[in-house]
């Protein structure tokens, strides 16, 4: 089990991130981008694999949040991958090319650490092996700083693995954000709302 810190200037950094993730419908956006390029990789590997071609996007209004769910590759193999990803893809800088959209690309993190007081989730299954992060900015008690931080939930929260395990049987990726109406501009969006937002 593995906790993953970044050190950012937390304003400039969340400023800029809310440029890239205002609305729900971009942060959906990202995050369907990210499984669309993994489900093309793996086509790409495997046309004659028999693939779950459809994302599951939910949208709860009673607590107000969003879960993303697509049966494609996950983002990482293993512990050690899944770490560099988050750290290096996780970081802020641009990472819009083939190979780091489809693990993590910058809109993915941008969705995750738009919130300073809201925690996100992201997980993933692959190889039989599950994996769940809470993404959370934390204040660094030796210097008072605000950081990045993804907190392993392996040990600490069966029922989350759980659930992804429920969700997810054999390769995916979830992804779990807020959108409460007291923080953004924009309300909880209502069943047509989201229709007609997302082109369905």
């Amino acid at each position: 089990m593995v906790d993953i810190t970044q050190t950012t200037d937390a304003r400039e950094e969340i400023a800029s991130i809310k440029r890239g993730s205002e609305t729900y419908t971009k942060c959906l956006t990202e995050i369907t981008l990210n499984s669309h390029e993994s489900f093309r990789r793996m086509k790409k590997a495997d046309p004659n694999k028999k693939v779950d071609d459809y994302v599951l996007i939910r949208a709860d209004s009673r607590d107000e949040f969003f879960e993303v769910i697509d049966h494609f590759a996950g983002i990482a193999d293993d512990e050690k991958s899944g770490r560099e990803i988050l750290e290096t893809k996780g970081k802020g800088q641009e990472t819009h090319t083939e190979d780091s959209r489809s693990a993590m690309g910058r809109g993915m993190s941008d969705v995750l650490f738009r919130q300073l007081i809201r925690s996100t989730i992201v997980g993933w299954r692959r190889n039989g092996q599950t994996f769940a992060y809470i993404a959370e900015w934390v204040k660094n008690p030796s210097n008072g700083k605000l950081e990045r931080k993804y907190l392993d939930q392996r040990q600490k929260n069966p029922q989350l693995i759980k659930k992804i395990e429920d969700l997810i049987p054999n390769t995916g990726t979830y992804v779990k954000f807020h959108w409460r109406e007291v923080d953004e501009q924009h309300p909880f969006p209502t069943k047509i709302d989201l229709k007609d937002h997302l082109g369905y």
